[in-house]
């Protein structure tokens, strides 16, 4: 006997398989959802508030109007705000929202600022809290990181992949991936180093013959250096004070005329040893005037070794001559601590 009511077969197969592919289209698209929502993951960051050096400089991030930028520490990997890594890299830097691309291109005068920025003086009760809390972050795997117009792999020193972040509404790059990517060196040092203390040196990758030319060029500096054997004592001739002067002020000359390598590695600290070598030779030449005009001996000795400390007071011949090589100690231990990468 059939059924009570009229049973079309196809019919009712045609409803069951679309109730079916329903079911399914909405299981995948909240499964998407899932995915996606994964995919940008927050977490928990620190700040890292070790010294950071590049190119044998410590150096700071700041944002367009000289405010400072933290740097991170998010789950083992340091992490720099996407323009300075720009800036240290040499590249140009554009961020395409529609593709979430971060473009690394071009070939621009690295940028290093060697002071804080401004606007994060805290009390020393706030800055306990501020390390305490540390930085909401969000792991953003859909962006994009392109050098030159070819998109990167981003891995961790153990080669894990790692991706951008973001933070305070700004993204932030894997400093290591990165450096490493435009052939620049990452070196970490541990708290059981001989300083005792935590930081990171980025430098660039030099040829032998390269790193030879600097190293020569630091050599004929510090043998301008004639001050550690020096007498603080008077000189016993306007003469004798005279001649030291000249012998200063030669130095001074030298330290600005020796020719210095290209290459850039020096940069920073050669332009502010050529700033105090222009500020001692005018220190010199001064000092030459008043004993040329008929200075005492107790005067030429005065304008020779004797700085006076009150406001507005004028610096001896010998104290502005030391300064020049301040820079210079800082160029030796750059050249040497890349002779040692």
């Amino acid at each position: 006997m059939g059924p009570p009511y009229n049973f079309d077969k196809d019919v009712f197969e045609m409803k069951y398989y679309k109730k079916m592919l329903c079911a399914a289209l909405a299981a995948a698209a909240a499964l998407g959802n899932s995915s996606a929502l994964a995919a940008n993951v927050t977490g928990r960051a620190d700040f890292w508030v070790c010294p950071m050096f590049v190119e044998g400089m410590q150096v700071y991030s700041w944002t367009p109007d000289g405010q400072e930028n933290e740097y991170l520490s998010y789950k083992g990997t340091i992490y720099v705000q996407l323009r300075t890594v720009a800036e240290w890299m040499g590249k140009e830097v554009n961020w395409d929202g529609g593709t979430k691309t971060i473009a690394l291109s071009g070939s621009v005068a690295p940028v290093y600022h060697d002071r804080a920025g401004s606007g994060k003086e805290k009390s020393t009760e706030a800055y306990d809290q501020w390390i305490a809390a540390g930085a909401a972050v969000t792991e953003r795997p859909d962006i994009t990181v392109t050098l030159d117009g070819t998109a990167q792999s981003l891995k961790d020193a153990s080669g894990k992949p790692v991706c951008p972040i973001a933070y305070n509404g700004t993204n932030y790059l894997p400093l290591r991936a990165v450096a490493e990517l435009s052939g620049m060196t990452v070196k970490y040092q541990g708290k059981d180093s001989a300083s005792g203390r935590e930081a990171v040196f980025l430098k660039s990758a030099r040829e032998g013959s390269e790193m030879d030319a600097y190293k020569a060029y630091v050599d004929t500096l510090s043998k301008q250096n004639i001050f550690p054997g020096m007498t603080t004592e008077a000189l016993d001739s306007i003469d004798a004070c005279r001649q030291q002067v000249q012998r200063c002020k030669a130095a001074m000359e030298t330290l600005k005329s020796a020719p210095k390598p290209e290459g850039g590695l020096l940069d920073q600290y050669y332009e502010k040893m050529c700033l105090r070598a222009d500020e001692a030779i005018a220190v010199c030449d001064a000092a030459l005037e008043k004993i040329d005009a008929g200075a005492s001996l107790e005067e030429a000795n005065t304008l020779l070794h004797v700085s006076q400390a009150t406001l507005g007071g004028s610096i001896s011949v010998v104290d502005a001559c030391r300064a020049p090589f301040a820079y210079v100690t800082s160029m030796k231990m750059v050249v040497e601590e890349s002779y040692g990468s």
